[in-house]
């Protein structure tokens, strides 16, 4: 969990927009967000971020989603790792994803990314022991 909240929090140093975009990039990052609010119902208010924060973050996530099918699976979540200096081994991402993973889909869908980008993703662990304690 320590290894995920590092990697979350150098996720905030990469530039999804700057200078040095492309157009390309940010059209990306603008479907990403569009298909997250159309088909998620991704709503950037119920995590206090702007549309403009929103697409940024989307940016970032659409850099890694490589195949472009709107979630991170194993090999894009190492990937994104290895980019930023901690590589993870098959093992290691299988365990991350089950943690981020809040839908239990074997993905890291746009909603869970952006709770990992902004620090609020709780782990499974801890929504399991509320869970347990509110029976």
């Amino acid at each position: 969990m320590q290894m995920l909240e590092s990697i979350g929090a150098q996720l905030k140093e990469v530039n999804a927009d700057g200078s040095t975009a492309s157009s390309l990039a940010n059209l990306s990052a603008y479907l990403t967000l569009q298909r997250a609010e159309e088909v998620y119902s991704f709503i950037p208010s119920k995590y206090d971020l702007s549309e403009a924060q929103a697409a940024d973050i989307a940016g970032v996530f659409s850099r890694f989603d490589t195949n472009e099918d709107g979630k991170l699976e194993q090999s894009e979540l190492r990937a994104l790792c290895a980019k930023l200096g901690t590589d993870i081994t098959e093992a290691e991402a299988k365990e991350a994803i089950r943690i981020l993973d809040s839908s239990n889909t074997g993905f890291i869908q746009f909603a869970d990314f952006v709770e990992w980008y902004i620090g609020m993703k709780p782990s499974r662990e801890a929504k399991e022991a509320a869970a347990k304690s509110q029976q």
